[in-house]
């Protein structure tokens, strides 16, 4: 049985604890929780608005600093992050390195973040959102209808992790690219030029298992 003064002292650890979450904090995580408003008709319909932007999760910044808090997903360009003590910060993809919640998870390629798809040793495949006249969606809630525009709201990018650049894959030239691309794994090279490989997303997720198992330099 506790004592009447270890029970006092876990109690006030235990108020002490909740009190270092400030009240805004401890609304938006209530909201983090919470389901969309109509599940149906967001699946049904792609409809971006239905879905939560509030998620728990993180942010990286430009010196490597994890910051924990409440993500706010709404755009590709920046991310917000409520932390502990209520003080909202943004953060631009141009001065962090990603953020993720839940099993998502982003890295900055410069003006953008890009969700990762597939990550390798060798590497990896990202997509970002398609954003359409001035609608803002969210990058982990694409596919998306917006201005009377619907499609599948992804562009898709594969990055070599020996190179600095994201290769923008589009389904036009998508062979003639990127054979060229991977002229370094023959075999890579030959079904992608015959168009046994293409630029959809299960495909470039085998081109990246291929290249890093058979003909990514560090495998050798």
């Amino acid at each position: 049985m506790k004592t009447p003064l270890l029970g006092i002292l876990l109690a006030c650890l235990a108020f002490t604890g909740y009190a270092q979450e400030s009240e805004k904090y401890q609304k938006a995580k209530t909201k983090s929780h919470e389901v969309a408003w109509d599940e149906e008709k967001s699946e049904k319909y792609n409809d971006w608005k239905a879905k939560p932007d509030y998620h728990e999760g993180y942010v990286i910044d430009a010196d490597s600093n994890k910051i924990e808090g409440i993500v706010i997903d709404k755009a590709a360009l920046s991310v917000k992050i409520i932390l502990p003590s209520g003080e909202t910060r943004r953060y631009y993809a141009q001065k962090s390195k990603g953020y993720g919640f839940d099993l998502y998870k982003f890295v900055s390629m410069g003006d953008f973040f890009v969700q990762v798809v597939y990550d390798l040793k060798t590497i990896g495949v990202y997509k970002r959102p398609i954003i359409t006249g001035h609608g803002i969606v969210s990058a982990a809630n694409a596919p998306f209808t917006v201005n009377g525009q619907k499609g599948d709201g992804f562009l898709y990018y594969i990055r070599k992790k020996s190179e600095p650049d994201f290769e923008p894959v589009k389904s036009i030239n998508f062979a003639s690219k990127f054979s060229k691309y991977f002229s370094d794994c023959p075999y890579l090279k030959e079904n992608i030029k015959n168009k046994s490989l293409g630029s959809g997303e299960n495909d470039l997720t085998a081109i990246a298992a291929i290249y890093d198992r058979e003909c990514a330099p560090a495998s050798k």
